[in-house]
């Protein structure tokens, strides 16, 4: 999931000149992305004003970038029970257990949130991000609605939007979505890349390939651009789109990204060098994709499949059957 902003609440307290220059160095060490260090200061203005809310949030802030998870939690509770009514220590919480999967705690953190205010946008587009991840596609359309009208320039709520509505077959408003995204921000590689993606599975062949171009371009490391692209030229049932050397190429970057660790990118790049004729490679990339562990049952069988087909020497045809 895409990340949501982190919401640091503003306290005011009487500052000594200790605790101001504890805060200040604190303050510093977050701005510069230190978070060791803002840990430890953040910890000293605690031990001096243990009812400090910003430094809970912030301490807790700095927590969940490191990945120290339970420790956030409990800071944005702390932060919760001294502020119940400001947003930020529900939605920072939120956020942590979104990192936990732990969804339905952090929907009941966002709905809390978003009960503190109503308009507090960035609880309500954390909120849709968690009901696409349950697949609840049309909550999640309803909230972005809500976003888009709070900032109609929120671009990232276009992205999930268009999210959204593919997972509800609704491909013209994704890629209408995505359009508009692109107009507020047309350097968004993502958006290039996801709007191939409906263009390819329409079967809209050089719109999808533009894009991907185009998100290639802008970002060379995008491996779920190449590997689109390497799927066209490798799969394509017209032969003019087919590229097998150009898919090889695409397709093993795409890996190489990716640590060789995501089993549909082996199986593109299985596909790639049958297209070019590599029949014995990719029987190789092929029973990788099939044995990697996210693979199981029907999954794992259709891959197998695969290693079928390219030991009889056939290349794969995308939507046409074997």
């Amino acid at each position: 999931m895409k990340s949501v902003l982190l919401v640091v609440a503003f306290v005011v307290t009487t500052d000594e000149p200790q605790l101001a220059e504890l805060r200040a160095s604190a303050d510093r060490a977050f701005a510069q992305e230190q978070w060791d260090k803002a840990i430890v200061a953040y910890t000293d203005v605690l031990r001096l004003a243990p009812d400090d809310v910003r430094a809970l949030n912030r301490r807790g802030i700095a927590r969940q970038i490191k990945g120290e998870y339970a420790k956030a939690i409990a800071d944005h509770t702390e932060a919760i029970r001294l502020a119940p009514k400001d947003v930020s220590g529900y939605h920072n919480r939120a956020m942590a257990h979104v990192e936990l999967k732990a969804l339905d705690k952090a929907l009941a953190d966002y709905d809390a949130a978003i009960r503190c205010d109503p308009t507090a946008v960035n609880s309500v587009y954390g909120r849709a991000l968690v009901w696409i991840e349950k697949s609840e596609h049309t909550k999640a359309v309803s909230d972005l609605a809500i976003v888009l009208r709070l900032d109609p320039k929120y671009e990232r709520a276009f992205y999930a939007r268009a999210t959204a509505f593919r997972g509800l077959g609704k491909t013209e408003r994704a890629v209408s979505d995505l359009t508009e995204m692109l107009r507020l921000n047309p350097k968004a590689a993502d958006a290039h890349q996801l709007r191939g993606e409906i263009h390819q599975q329409s079967r809209s062949f050089d719109k999808a390939l533009k894009d991907f171009d185009e998100a290639v371009r802008l970002e060379p490391t995008n491996a779920e651009a190449l590997a689109g692209r390497a799927f066209i030229r490798a799969t394509c049932p017209d032969p003019k789109y087919r590229d097998g050397k150009g898919a090889v190429v695409d397709a093993t970057r795409a890996c190489v990204l990716t640590k060789w660790d995501r089993p549909k990118l082996l199986e593109v790049l299985a596909a790639a060098c049958a297209e070019a004729g590599d029949f014995d490679t990719a029987v190789r990339w092929q029973k990788k994709a099939a044995s990697h562990p996210a693979y199981a049952g029907a999954e794992a069988a259709r891959a197998l499949a695969g290693v079928k087909r390219y030991e009889n020497k056939m290349p794969y045809r995308d939507g046409i059957a074997d």
